[in-house]
């Protein structure tokens, strides 16, 4: 018992080696003080029963390279964290609700993001906020998947891979490499409480919604100059989005926005690199050389929807 009022809470830890492991805790506490925490001038809050529950799990999906991550989180008020917490608030992971699969192979690997959250207030953010100006955000996903095919050789050509070192004994071989995402955005603005000085103008929800698409292919040469390497190479790249999308015609897809945007990009290129090694005394020396000419020869119109300028949905964990 403190002289804010009664307490309680607790955190347990468990794991199965090559199954699952994961971290649940909670706090409640029933309030009678005042808040004293670094933004109690931004934020309000007038809630008696206060706490937070976490939990952030990984099961591993028959594969230590597949797994299924888990997070849910839960705060009573915007100012629970800056008070009771401030030094995890500010330098550790910010909680989420999130539920992410990743499975990776040799050559593939696939991912599925869905974001959202639990308190309309999030994201809380310890600097930023003006007086007046437009409240923090965050970007949801409902879902949103990923793909990629790591570069690998596709076709061996009938001429030497080089002119020197071990490239000349080798076939010239093409390599492809190739990504694909595609998933529906929406930018959550915090809707938290303020004080009367810092209180934001309202954000239409329905502008801040998009459904995006993108995709890069590549196609390069890999040709050794003995102490270099030279690689000419194509790529193409193309994007649609969705600018906003009313909440009634979601599964009408892109077609419901008049917004809608889209962009190719083709360009082709050439990289060349080298790493140089030796020892000086009882020093070791290395030097990497790298440069990359692109020529862009083809582009249609840009592609500028809010899901650009609000950022990915990327997983922010590093568990």
């Amino acid at each position: 018992m403190s002289k804010r009022g009664v307490g309680v809470g607790g955190s347990i830890e468990y794991q199965t080696s090559g199954a699952y492991r994961g971290e649940t805790k909670f706090y409640a506490l029933n309030d009678h003080g005042e808040n004293i925490g670094f933004l109690s001038d931004v934020y309000k809050e007038s809630e008696s029963l206060r706490g937070q529950f976490h939990t952030i799990n990984r099961v591993y999906a028959g594969s230590p390279r597949s797994w299924i991550d888990l997070e849910l989180s839960y705060l009573s008020d915007p100012l629970f964290l800056p008070e009771f917490e401030p030094s995890k608030f500010k330098t550790e992971k910010y909680p989420e609700t999130v539920a992410y699969y990743r499975t990776a192979g040799d050559s593939l690997s696939l991912s599925a993001l869905a974001k959202t959250s639990l308190n309309e207030f999030q994201p809380i953010v310890e600097e930023g906020v003006q007086k007046g100006g437009v409240p923090p955000s965050e970007t949801f996903a409902m879902p949103f998947i990923d793909g990629r095919f790591y570069q690998s050789p596709i076709l061996a050509l009938p001429v030497p891979g080089g002119i020197a070192g071990p490239g000349a004994e080798r076939p010239l071989e093409l390599y492809y490499r190739a990504s694909a995402d595609t998933g529906l955005l929406e930018r959550h603005f915090s809707q938290a409480e303020y004080n009367p000085s810092f209180t934001p103008p309202p954000i239409d929800p329905l502008d801040q919604r998009a459904a995006v698409a993108t995709t890069a292919q590549e196609l390069s040469l890999p040709f050794s100059l003995g102490v270099a390497k030279f690689i000419p190479y194509f790529e193409a790249r193309g994007t649609a989005e969705s600018q906003s999308i009313p909440t009634s015609g979601l599964a009408t897809g892109l077609g419901s926005s008049p917004d809608n945007v889209s962009q190719f990009l083709g360009t082709a290129g050439a990289r060349i690199g080298t790493h140089l090694e030796g020892d000086a005394g009882s020093l070791r020396h290395s030097i990497d050389f790298n440069a990359n000419y692109r020529n862009q020869f083809d582009a249609s119109t840009p592609a500028t929807s809010s899901s650009r300028s609000s950022g990915s949905p990327g997983r922010t964990s590093s568990r």
